[in-house]
Parts: structure tokens; sequence; C-alpha cells
């Protein structure tokens, strides 16, 4: 397995690549991120999972404004990636609001 990650102008990518089964790249562009779906195939069987973990992570990251891909070849491996926007190095003003205030219970 390799992870890696990089800033790309305003944005930053990461990525996770296998050299595991794979899958047929039409199916998983399509349905690998719908909730409560699983890509099935006799090598698969054993495997375990609700099909939801793809999904929450879209959703996540689309949430922050990004996208997520995958990239695989039967008998290959997979790549799987997102892109979100990049922050800003600095921390909020007390003007803006701070992202937590712990002691009021607020979360912006």
């Amino acid at each position: 397995m390799r992870i890696g990650a990089r800033r790309d102008g305003n944005e930053v990518a990461v990525w996770v690549s296998d050299q595991g089964i794979g899958m047929d790249p039409k199916a998983a562009a399509t349905t690998l991120f719908r909730r409560f779906q699983r890509l099935e195939n006799a090598e698969q069987r054993g495997i375990g999972g609700t099909g939801l973990g793809l999904a929450l992570v879209r959703e996540i990251v689309e949430s922050h404004g990004g996208r997520v891909a995958v990239s695989s070849r039967e008998g290959e491996g997979s790549t799987f990636s997102f892109v979100v926007p990049a922050v800003t190095d600095e921390l909020p003003s007390e003007k803006e609001g701070s992202p937590r205030r712990a002691e009021e219970g607020i979360v912006r």
C-alpha cells in the first residue's frame, strides 16, 4: 500500500494505492461511492462491509468543497483519491470568530 499527499496551488490531493484484486473501472466509477453499494465478484465474497465507508468519505469531502475519485484495473489494484481546497496558514481572528469555543459549546 502507498499513501501520498501534495499541495497543488489552492488544493490538497491525497491518495491511497494498493496492489489488491482491483475492480472493473466502469463499475467502480458509477457505483462505488453510493450508499450501501458493493462491487461483487467471486474473490470479494469473503470480504465484509456495509457499503457505507466510501459513501461517507464522498459526503465529507464534498461538504468541504472537494471531490473523490477512484482508478482501478482488475488484478492490478486500485487508487482512491480526494482533493480538497487548501486552507490558509492563518487562524481566524476573534472578530471573525474562532472555529471552536469549547467553553461555550459553540462549533462554527
